[in-house]
């Protein structure tokens, strides 16, 4: 993630130029900005951006980092309720999935940010078709800081600013969890369950892919190596029988935690999945770890990278997840007011 993070900042010149500017310091382009989404479209927009609708509750975010939340006219209804205090006043547009253009257009906007990956919508050629500029961009994961800076291009120089400013306190997080790896010939298993899909990631995933970076194995890979999506479908059975023979090490659950959702609550429903989950060596071992989703995806997700490490038994220093979220709220005017993000849980209930 951090030769990541270089090449971005290093190629900023590159998206300036696509807007006709020959210098990040120099004025905005008044005409319009190309840029090549996560779909590979190239999207023309005309500057300046007056208002922008948004089924991406990342960029959302991004948007506050960015200092041009108020643009933000429409979205949708997980954006209005994660963060009510800065987009619970915003026109409802509908569902993410297909987000109503007639609603998008009375909110002010002709622009609408969404996710491709994930969570992308079904109604685009529809939308297109009545003048509504779509950008899909995933803001999320291994593309996140190049979505990122390709998004900041589209806004005045002081977004770009803090983009970079963003990226620089991004990098120095993930570089410190990073160096933790210690190249040793006896990394640990780990099983890593995403609770709200009732399944685990495979070796594909983003998550799987953090926890591998430090020097753990997602046994997924063995069990399932031709997983082609983020989760696999592999038996309970079969986990259990690899576990018996070779040993899970550390089990990560990705759950939710609330006024409503605790830490225990969410392993109880890990093992509900399956009965046998219930045999699992590593709850035995007290091995086993809930981390909040809010740290797990989007403009937290370099605190995620310290709690997954704290929860695969690592010396993460000084790196607190709670201090990094609270430097985060003071910096970018956010309100998460939780005090800890990865919970060690179990054992079986009896």
């Amino acid at each position: 993630m951090a030769l990541v993070a270089v090449i971005i900042v290093a190629s900023v010149g590159a998206y300036y130029a696509t807007a006709g500017k020959s210098d990040p310091d120099g004025p905005i382009d008044p005409t319009s900005v190309t840029i090549t989404d996560s779909s590979g479209t190239s999207v023309t927009i005309e500057m300046p951006i007056t208002a922008v609708a948004v089924t991406n509750t990342n960029a959302a975010k991004f948007m506050q980092v960015l200092g041009v939340a108020d643009l933000v006219k429409g979205s949708e209804e997980t954006t209005r309720t994660m963060l009510p205090e800065i987009y619970g006043d915003t026109d409802d547009i509908g569902k993410y999935s297909a987000p109503n253009g007639e609603d998008i257009l009375s909110s002010g906007s002709k622009i609408l940010i969404t996710q491709f990956s994930s969570r992308g919508i079904t109604n685009y050629d529809e939308l297109t078709a009545m003048g509504i500029k779509v950008i899909r961009l995933d803001m999320y994961g291994e593309t996140m800081l190049e979505d990122l800076q390709k998004f900041a291009s589209l806004f005045a120089p002081s977004a770009q600013e803090k983009a970079n400013e963003y990226i620089a306190m991004y990098t120095e997080v993930v570089d410190r969890v990073l160096a933790l790896d210690t190249d040793s010939s006896d990394d640990p298993n780990f099983l890593f369950e995403f609770l709200s899909m009732k399944k685990p990631y495979s070796d594909n995933s983003e998550l799987s892919k953090i926890a591998e970076s430090i020097g753990a194995v997602n046994c997924i890979g063995y069990l399932h190596p031709s997983a082609t999506g983020a989760t696999s479908d592999v038996q309970a059975a079969a986990l259990l029988n690899w576990d018996k023979l070779n040993g899970i090490d550390y089990i990560l659950i990705r759950g939710t935690i609330s006024d409503t959702s605790t830490p225990q609550s969410q392993f109880d429903k890990f093992l509900a999945v399956d009965i046998l989950y219930e045999e699992f060596t590593a709850i035995d071992a007290g091995h086993v770890y809930v981390i909040d989703t809010d740290v797990l995806s989007g403009p937290l997700d370099y605190v995620g990278y310290v709690c997954i490490a704290i929860a695969l038994g690592l010396d993460v220093g000084d790196l607190d997840p709670s201090a990094l979220v609270a430097d985060f709220n003071e910096k970018y005017g956010f309100s998460y007011g939780k005090t800890q993000f990865v919970f060690n849980v179990g054992p079986v209930p009896a």
